[in-house]
């Protein structure tokens, strides 16, 4: 194992880290090292991404929270009939569309349980009564899990579904389902979800088909910081390989309401401080491989991912207007941004407020040079 110097070093040079080197880099508490370590990554952001930080105007839409699954981190899945369980009905959905254009969104983010009744069809037709009402917005939808999920329900293979569901309407999709991608872990927090190599294999079908997709992991809960640098290995590789990947989402685990956290005796999220180290390490692993790295507002407030934009993050995520599964977990930071509040963080941590879309364009004003589109 290389020692923080050595890693660090490595990665000041300009070389490629590896998950070594990263777990070096996370398990540091010496403070002039953290101090370091989030200057280097800071230093790499603004080499990459300027003074400009962004953000995006999107709805999501769970549309279910009944599963057949029992991941043990979730406290947003419910059984048929239990308490607090709920589907969107299709009404429901066109009104979410239509609130979602009124206020300017220019994405819908669509996941939701695996629910046991539903059918192949219903996943196409929720894209195509979406796209009905809204032709020119983006979807970003579905997980692996879910893709995985209908291939179960279909009989189909996986190359077939991405192509009916580009052809139903989908833009892009969510890298989530990935959780920690190392096996040890996943006995222990999702035994009965997709394998490492099944996300992989999909993602990739996704990439193929010309589908962009984001990246997340979920850490702080049984993870090492080996295996957290295996994963972004993984990531990487999937990158070099296809260039499909838009962003990388570090996602910190919200031990509350769920069994993971009453099992390990999990009482609180890890320090913010951890939080801001994986984001650091993230940006220092990627580089140019994936330019686009996202603080999480829903799992560790606005303040929090504000300052994240100081030690290698370059986006603060979207408005959301709803978000269900953080909340249901027990997040204390609510389920929607404004669009004054995002670009307000943005602002206070020194960088310049810029609207982007799903695929990370900038939409700029044309009446005034440089000056982003505004929105409320």
């Amino acid at each position: 194992m290389p020692t923080f110097a050595e890693a660090y070093r490595k990665a000041e040079q300009g070389k490629e880290i590896g998950p070594g080197d990263a777990a070096a880099l996370l398990k540091t508490t010496d403070p002039d090292e953290v101090s370091r370590l989030f200057d280097l990554a800071d230093a790499i952001r603004a080499e990459i991404n300027g003074n400009e930080a962004t953000y995006v105007i999107n709805r999501n839409m769970n549309f279910t929270n009944i599963c057949v699954g029992s991941c043990q981190f979730c406290g947003f899945s419910r059984k048929a009939g239990q308490e607090e369980a709920y589907f969107v009905t299709d009404e429901e959905i066109e009104q979410k569309v239509i609130e979602a254009l009124e206020y300017g969104a220019t994405e819908v983010c669509i996941q939701g349980g695996l629910h046991p009744f539903v059918t192949y069809e219903y996943y196409l037709n929720l894209l195509r009564r979406v796209k009905r009402i809204a032709p020119d917005i983006h979807i970003h939808a579905y997980s692996c899990e879910e893709i995985n999920y209908m291939a179960e329900l279909s009989g189909k293979p996986i190359a077939d579904i991405v192509s009916d569901l580009r052809e139903a309407g989908l833009g892009s999709t969510p890298g989530t389902a990935a959780e920690i991608l190392v096996e040890r872990v996943r006995k222990i927090i999702c035994a009965d979800k997709l394998t490492t190599e099944r996300w992989v294999e999909i993602m990739k079908e996704i990439h193929k088909q010309g589908g962009p997709a984001t990246a997340t992991i979920m850490f702080g809960h049984v993870e090492e910081p080996e295996e957290i640098g295996g994963h972004l290995e993984i990531i990487r590789s999937i990158q070099k390989e296809t260039g499909g990947f838009t962003e990388f989402v570090p996602l910190p685990f919200i031990p509350y309401d769920n069994v993971l956290g009453r099992r390990f005796q999990i009482s609180r999220m890890i320090p913010n401080e951890e939080v801001f180290k994986v984001y650091a390490v993230s940006r220092i692993y990627f580089r140019e491989t994936i330019l686009n790295i996202q603080s999480s507002w829903p799992k560790i407030g606005l303040e929090a991912a504000g300052e994240a934009l100081r030690l290698g993050c370059n986006d603060v995520g979207g408005t959301l207007m709803e978000e269900k599964i953080s909340n249901m977990s027990g997040s204390e930071w609510g389920d929607r941004a404004s669009v004054d509040e995002l670009r307000e963080i943005i602002i206070k941590n020194g960088r310049t407020p810029v609207e982007r879309t799903t695929l990370y364009e900038k939409r700029y004003s044309a009446e005034s040079a440089g000056a982003p589109v505004s929105s409320n």
